[in-house]
């Protein structure tokens, strides 16, 4: 198989035209792959040559994808790897994001610090932990960072009196009371945490009477 001709397409494509002697094929490839290579008309090229420039290419789309995708807001590597899924084929998509990774651009242990600052301010531990799980964060990880960043207990004291304020509970009623836990559970804050609140607001409650 050799280079029939080399003309540009459109943009920074060219169409590379390949020939086996009886019938023509085109390739479509970045500029920046032709120059790489030194293609130019009349070259050689075996099928795994043109597969790996095939693939060089789809890489280099793939590259460009994921980082529009990351200007927009940061991933996991699992979570930028299923996004490309949906249009790159499974290698190329695993190729980009394991380089981006090397190169420090996908990094899952800074995501999951960052993630858990900015998530520890609107829910408690437990919950962050299933968020992180969620957003793709390998459990390894998650376990390293929930072992390192710590939660200020006063802070999220204060943050359960806020949200039992906020929805107007009747902390002396069995049903509010139980309706509430169960929301604050769901939020991530511990039994301990929640009882500890409640006590609180009720002795307060009780002074001011």
């Amino acid at each position: 198989m050799f280079i029939e001709k080399i003309e540009r397409y459109k943009g920074d494509t060219f169409c590379v035209t390949l020939s086996n002697g009886r019938r023509s094929a085109p390739l479509y490839l970045n500029k920046s792959v032709v120059a790489r290579h030194g293609l130019a008309e009349d070259m050689e090229l075996s099928p795994d040559d043109v597969r790996g420039l095939r693939f060089e290419n789809e890489c280099r789309r793939a590259r460009e994808r994921a980082l529009y995708l990351l200007d927009e807001r940061d991933y996991s590597a699992r979570s930028l790897k299923e996004k490309l899924y949906k249009s790159y084929d499974e290698k190329v998509a695993e190729t980009v994001v394991d380089t981006l990774g090397a190169e420090g651009i996908v990094d899952d242990r800074r995501y999951a610090e960052r993630l858990y600052e900015e998530l520890i301010r609107k829910f408690g531990r437990y919950r962050v932990k299933d968020e992180l799980y969620r957003k793709g964060i390998p459990a390894d990880i998650i376990s390293e960072v929930m072992e390192t960043m710590e939660e200020d207990e006063d802070e999220a004291v204060k943050r359960i009196k806020n949200i039992v304020n906020e929805k107007k509970v009747d902390i002396f009623d069995k049903d509010d009371l139980r309706r509430i836990q169960g929301n604050l559970l769901r939020r991530g804050y511990t039994y301990s945490q929640i009882s500890y609140a409640i006590d609180t607001m009720k002795r307060g409650q009780e002074e001011e009477e």
